[in-house]
């Protein structure tokens, strides 16, 4: 930073700049644009977008000609090898061939069956792009994501278990009736895709605004999983959970890091207890919150364990990181799952870490311009990982995706803008500040919400999770579980927080709601969606604790 301020000064006396704005987008040293490059990873040849040369299925394949007696996929007991798995998608990749054009969108009923499995890489193999529906979700969303895919194939694991109504557009065929079939396979000649081949569309959680198709590309999946770390560490022999909900691209991630590796991907035993299979794998990834609710006694099998789609809290990191590897794993959707991974530590701050070889990570201020370390700005994420834009959406996509500015060599490398705020530190990596919509401006100060859970979370390690609202312009607590003693979380946030940030609400419940992602539901909070506490009021520092009406809250 003192450079930054010598070379400012420097500028001021320079006759030849004539405005303030001159001086701002010089005032980077050379020496520091250097080294905030070399962090963002402009020099990296795996970055750029024509590198990777080989997609999702050329991988499955080689995993399955390699481990053919390999257990590719486990449920209950039930276990199918990679031979048969490999003989399994071809069947259906030849069907799927012979009922749309490659590129197409084909669904699949996502129902954490071993079919299912057989159904997203035959659909991949087909050079159709995988589309999966949760069953979970009512028949009208459901039936709207359906709509807005444009898939006009829906792939249902077992035909007699569907119970969806009809489609005219949409042709609708059970796995079992294609598996069940005698197709003569010898004079096929399979369809692949290649790098540049659309292979997934996932909807986003919808968290700020309508939930958005997003597309992403062989090639970027094949760049996330160029190192052990950042593919789960999948190798045969290694058993990893699939957990994640099936519409959240990171169960894409374990399902393609796994089978692409000859790994072991097991799925949960009862499909209506999501834990049942945790004791018997030896790598996750799980949602902070979800972790939460989790004590590490319990899973002494999991080796790895990622933690992501959410902030991770200190306390989580101090009881999970000993006695296993845990990593912290940031990215959004639209740049293939994740860009940056972090080894975490017991009572070492949480970071998300430097960006992979695979991406370049630009911190920017509002006019484009690199932010020197320390300096918070808005993360941008550029390179072979950045898909090529939402469905169906080109004013959206021309809008959060754009040209890599530092990017000379080719004028097709683009950036996506994250909607996140982040810093460098002087170690390489990156701070996440959380989102920017996450800011309110109240009585004139800029504050951010997420900052106020954090430092709850670090002052009280028996809170689990926690979100802070708005709410007719003040700022609202909310946490679990409901024992928390509400005036002591006070006091501690009236010492660490500026006055016009403490909460003036605090509101202790059983449980914060999740989305069908397994993410902290913020909107149903802030919507009053939540269930009824009893309010604490403390009506001032020389009058007890006092209980009053049933309402949902504590007042200061």
């Amino acid at each position: 930073m003192a450079s930054i301020f010598f070379s400012s000064i420097q500028l001021l006396t320079d006759g030849g700049l004539a405005t303030i704005k001159d001086i701002f987008q010089r005032q980077l040293p050379s020496a520091t644009r250097e080294r905030l490059l070399a962090m963002d990873n402009f020099t990296s040849p795996m970055a750029r977008i024509d590198m990777p040369r080989d997609t999702v299925v050329d991988r499955f394949y080689t995993a399955a000609a390699l481990g053919p007696k390999n257990v590719a996929v486990e449920k209950a007991g039930r276990i199918i090898t990679y031979l048969a798995l490999a003989s399994s998608v071809k069947h259906v990749a030849h069907t799927v061939e012979s009922l749309v054009p490659a590129g197409a969108t084909v669904a699949v009923l996502a129902d954490r069956s071993i079919n299912w499995i057989v159904g997203i890489f035959g659909a991949l193999a087909a050079n159709t792009i995988y589309c999966p529906l949760d069953p979970s979700y009512s028949a009208e969303y459901r039936a709207g994501l359906l709509k807005r895919s444009t898939a006009k194939l829906l792939l249902v694991p077992n035909i007699s278990d569907w119970r969806g109504p009809s489609n005219e557009n949409v042709v609708i065929l059970g796995i079992d009736q294609i598996l069940a079939g005698n197709v003569d396979l010898a004079a096929w000649c399979q369809r692949l895709p290649g790098p540049h081949d659309k292979a997934y569309l996932c909807f986003t959680s919808g968290s700020t605004g309508k939930p958005k198709g997003v597309l992403c590309e062989h090639r970027g999946v094949a760049a996330l999983h160029s190192s052990p770390t950042t593919r789960m560490h999948s190798q045969p022999g290694r058993r990893v959970a699939q957990f994640l909900a099936p519409g959240f691209d990171g169960s894409v991630h374990e399902i393609l890091a796994t089978l692409s590796f000859g790994g072991t991907l097991v799925l949960r035993k009862r499909d209506n207890d999501p834990f049942s299979h945790l004791t018997d794998v030896d790598v996750a990834l799980l949602n902070p919150s979800v972790v939460a609710h989790m004590s590490p006694v319990d899973y002494p099998n999991l080796q790895q364990l990622y933690l992501g789609g959410e902030p991770v809290p200190q306390p989580i990191v101090d009881q999970w990181a000993p006695g296993r590897v845990l990593y912290n794993i940031y990215g959004p959707t639209e740049t293939t799952v994740a860009v940056c991974l972090q080894r975490l530590h017991e009572k070492v701050p949480v970071n998300i870490g430097p960006p992979f070889p695979t991406v370049r990570i630009y911190i920017l201020n509002d006019h484009l311009e690199l932010q020197p370390p320390g300096t918070p700005g808005n993360i941008y994420i550029a390179g072979v990982q950045v898909g090529p834009g939402y469905l169906d959406m080109s004013d959206v996509t021309e809008s959060e995706y754009r040209q890599d500015p530092f990017a000379t060599w080719s004028e097709e490398e683009r950036m996506y803008r994250t909607g996140d705020l982040g810093f460098w530190d002087e170690l390489g990596n990156i701070h996440c500040c959380g989102r920017k919509d996450r800011q309110v401006k109240l009585g004139g100060y800029r504050i951010n919400l997420e900052t106020i859970a954090e430092v709850a979370l670090q002052q009280m390690p028996q809170i689990r999770a926690c979100v802070a609202t708005v709410e007719r312009q003040r700022i609202v607590l909310w946490l679990e579980p409901e024992d928390v003693s509400v005036s002591k979380l006070h006091q501690r946030l009236r010492t660490y927080l500026p006055p016009y940030a403490v909460p003036k609400m605090i509101r202790p419940i059983k449980s914060i709601p999740v989305n069908t992602y397994g993410k902290l539901d913020i909107k149903s909070l802030a919507s009053g969606q939540e269930e009824e506490t009893m309010e604490l009021v403390l009506p001032g520092p020389d009058r007890g604790l006092q209980q009053a009406s049933p309402m949902s809250g504590a007042y200061f």
